[in-house]
């Protein structure tokens, strides 16, 4: 198991730290000493081994819980977020290098996290808990783009949600009143029973909405509204838009001239995801 804090002993040196569970289990020194350098070679910590915790960043601390944990070879590693701690940059590697050594070692992993964008990047599969209670297991796509709940939509990624009525089904299809507009999703949850007037709640991300000066010719999910915001965040502008009296995030990739006033938005269709109204 590693810990959030990574529970290394400080009086004891690298090494002495991943051969505890060994020498716990009273394994020969000789297999204790090659089992300790084999771990540490493949997490790149064996010039470490002489080191004392204080002596280390917080990623190489962390690299050394994962190898006393690993040195016994577990049939199951518990990993209790275990990258909480570290700073933005060196996170993003070190959860990359996780993922790599658990498929590398074949061994199955139990990642405990409250980042979201943690949980996409290592999971083969992901549960969703709230208050104690799974809402939802799946593929991370499954998860992001398909949420059962509100409380899922919301809690993966950033999304907008917003109240709808259901204006009228056909075969794969839904329109939707929204306020004053008629919205069309190709999406609606085949685990909803859906019936003309029935209120629903509609969740679709940022990036699946697009931004215009002028109005598209197509007719689709059309919707005008103003420019309340912008933030510039690098790779993306994001965008506050009021529609009426709702209020949507759009996301932008390379906008360095972002548009000001009265814009147009178009909503994808087919990214446009029906749940449950109430819960």
């Amino acid at each position: 198991m590693v810990f959030q804090n990574y529970a290394l002993f400080p009086h004891m040196k690298v090494f002495d730290n991943i051969a505890y569970g060994l020498k716990f289990r009273e394994f020969p020194k000789a297999e204790s000493g090659q089992r300790v350098k084999k771990v540490a070679g493949m997490l790149g910590i064996e010039h470490l081994l002489s080191r004392f915790p204080a002596q280390l960043s917080g990623g190489e601390q962390q690299r050394v819980a994962v190898a006393r944990a690993l040195v016994i070879e577990p049939e199951v590693l518990l990993l209790d977020e275990p990258l909480s701690n570290l700073d933005a940059k060196v996170r993003v590697r070190v959860r990359v290098e996780l993922k790599k050594l658990q498929r590398q070692l074949g061994i199955a992993a139990i990642h405990v996290t409250h980042d979201q964008e943690e949980a996409l990047a290592i999971g083969d599969r992901i549960v969703v808990m709230n208050k104690g209670k799974v809402t939802q297991i799946g593929t991370p796509a499954e998860v992001y783009f398909k949420p059962r709940t509100k409380f899922v939509a919301d809690f993966i990624g950033t999304t907008n949600l917003f109240k709808g009525r259901v204006a009228k089904l056909t075969r794969g299809e839904a329109l939707l009143s929204v306020n004053s507009n008629i919205l069309r999703s190709t999406s609606p949850s085949s685990e909803l029973e859906l019936h003309d007037g029935q209120e629903v709640a509609l969740s679709i991300r940022p990036e699946n909405i697009e931004i215009h000066g002028e109005k598209p010719t197509r007719e689709d999910n059309i919707l005008q509204g103003e420019v309340k915001d912008t933030i510039f965040m690098g790779a993306i502008t994001r965008y506050f838009v009021l529609v009426d009296d709702l209020e949507l995030t759009v996301d932008v990739q390379g906008s360095d001239s972002p548009l000001k006033g009265s814009v147009y938005i178009s909503l994808d269709s087919s990214k446009l995801h029906l749940l449950p109204e109430l819960e």
